[in-house]
């Protein structure tokens, strides 16, 4: 709350921010416009109801967020997750997911456990967005081409476009490739205007201009938002929470990646749980005006930042920017083509499928490709929840696999180098085997430890040296593996385990080990160890 109080503070209510916010705000609810309009019809609501997210969540986020420049409303990468939600339970169905989304995003923030979403790895991310991308664009197909192609899922919705494109809408082709070339070139050109408003203007006057017979997105309310009351039932409320934990999965994910990049750009730090809690109350609100669930939006923080905004108030700004729109333009509204709309969500789904990403993980990792891959595949073809769950999955035993393979267990020569951090004492042949083990021991390195135990008798000895001097980390999996070699090794000799690491050689402690192990024989260097047995067994006296 205090950074949101400081947005009244003497210095930030300068004529010089003020202005500043006021540009920035203004700008920023002009690149607004187009994609709240478009991404509402992708999420399957009536255009109007972006406007009403951006208004609402732009002004609440503001206030309650951990982003000082952050800026919410719908985005890109939930309209699927909406859509889907929209198509098996209806407007109100999707309007009580976002509540209980919105509540289990409060929850988050307040006990720390939204933290655990910065831990959903990149390949998971690179993997969900890129196939929400081609969703979005294989969504749009049909109004892009002017057809209207039949089935639910992806393949029969391909097919059927495949089919009909014979009968494609020769002026509604032509218009929204125009917009989508004119987005392009204006990008290029003029990087400084916003190509998709700019884009979304020329093209609806062209039209009309022409005469045009395409689909418009029809008549857009020039009033404020209803009072609604999303629907609470039993039946309802069971069956809808597997649809609000994944919007408020991605919203979490996609609001903690634009405050990530505002960080880098500002150079500041933004508080997690903060903006977990802001984005939360926002949706929380949202379904009580007919409004869709909102996340921090990239772009449109990106736009707040470059364009000189100072302080929340600009967020807040292009929030009261919108409402005038809404309020005084809309009528014009109706003449905008779905075409055009369409152009402005293919090329934001073009920028959701991140080739050089692609690229980069195809040629550095076989591991990432694979997760990458079946995230892709599962969002096309499953469902977003499922991909998330699969992509994390994978990721998981790709990493385990890593890790594993950093663990070494080398059995350490009698004569060792002076160069080793440790060395042995010459006259130990015959009474100790030294064993240095580096890395992290888990479950998954199982299979190097348990080399140790399967020596051949002739090569052993009565004491047992091991070198835990560059393990950092034991969990349960490995500290059982080592109770077990110690206690078969105890009928034989003694285990000494070289440790310095205060956290693993509390583990040890508190382990199993110690049934065979004596705490005396838990030493600080291998030297110390080796001494320890030469006392114990003497001379070079050999273990019969």
């Amino acid at each position: 709350m205090k950074k949101t109080l400081d947005l009244f503070s003497p210095a930030k209510l300068s004529l010089a921010y003020w202005k500043q916010d006021a540009i920035a705000g203004a700008i920023v609810a002009v690149v607004a416009i187009p994609l709240c309009l478009a991404l509402a019809i992708a999420s399957g609501v009536p255009p109007v109801y972006g406007v009403y997210t951006s208004i609402i969540a732009g002004i609440i986020v503001a206030f309650f967020g951990g982003t000082e420049l952050g800026v919410a409303g719908p985005a890109a990468a939930m309209t699927v997750l909406l859509y889907a939600t929209v198509t098996k339970f209806g407007f109100e169905g999707l309007m009580l997911a976002g509540l209980i989304a919105g509540l289990i995003q409060i929850g988050m923030g307040i006990t720390g456990i939204g933290r655990v979403v910065k831990f959903v790895p990149y390949t998971v991310i690179v993997g969900f967005t890129t196939g929400i991308g081609f969703l979005i664009i294989i969504g749009q197909a049909a109004n892009f081409l002017g057809v209207n192609p039949t089935g639910d899922g992806v393949l029969e919705k391909a097919v059927s476009l495949v089919t009909r494109v014979g009968s494609t809408d020769l002026p509604t082709l032509g218009l929204a490739a125009g917009t989508l070339a004119l987005i392009f070139v204006l990008r290029r050109l003029v990087p400084k205007v916003p190509a998709s408003f700019a884009a979304l203007v020329i093209a609806s006057v062209a039209a009309t201009a022409a005469g045009l017979h395409v689909k418009t997105i029809g008549t857009v309310p020039a009033q404020l938002p209803s009072i609604m009351v999303p629907p609470v039932t039993f039946g309802l409320l069971g069956a809808i929470l597997p649809a609000a934990l994944a919007i408020a999965l991605l919203a979490s994910i996609e609001s903690l990646l634009s405050a990530v990049s505002a960080d880098g750009m500002m150079g500041t730090k933004h508080s997690s749980s903060k903006e977990l809690v802001g984005q939360g109350i926002a949706n929380v609100i949202l379904p009580f005006f007919g409004a869709i669930p909102s996340t921090g939006v990239i772009v449109r923080t990106a736009t707040n930042i470059k364009n000189g905004g100072k302080t929340r108030l600009s967020a807040i700004i292009h929030s009261l920017v919108l409402l005038l729109v809404l309020l005084l333009l809309s009528p014009l509204a109706s003449a905008i083509p779905m075409a055009v709309l369409a152009a402005i969500l293919v090329y934001t789904a073009l920028h959701l499928i991140s080739v050089d990403e692609i690229k980069h993980f195809a040629a550095d990792s076989k591991g990432d490709s694979a997760v990458l891959a079946a995230t892709v595949g599962a969002t096309v073809f499953l469902d977003l929840p499922t991909a998330i769950l699969m992509g994390f999955t994978l990721a998981g035993l790709a990493f385990m696999k890593k890790m594993s393979e950093t663990v070494e267990v080398t059995l350490v020569p009698q004569a060792a180098p002076a160069s080793e951090a440790t060395t042995l004492a010459p006259d130990v042949e015959g009474i100790a085997r030294t064993y240095r083990i580096s890395g992290a021991l888990f479950f998954g390195s199982a299979v190097e430890l348990e080399k140790i135990a399967e020596e051949t008798p002739e090569k052993q000895t009565p004491a047992l040296v091991l070198d835990l001097l560059q393990v950092d980390y034991v969990d349960s999996s490995s500290l059982a593996i080592l109770a077990g070699l110690a206690e078969k090794h105890k009928r034989k000799g003694e285990v000494y385990i070289a440790v310095t690491n205060a956290t693993v050689k509390r583990k040890i402690l508190n382990s199993s080990v110690m049934k065979s192990v004596d705490p005396y024989n838990l030493v600080s260097s291998v030297q110390e160890g080796l001494t320890k047995a030469k006392q114990k067994y003497g001379g070079a006296a050999k273990f019969g």
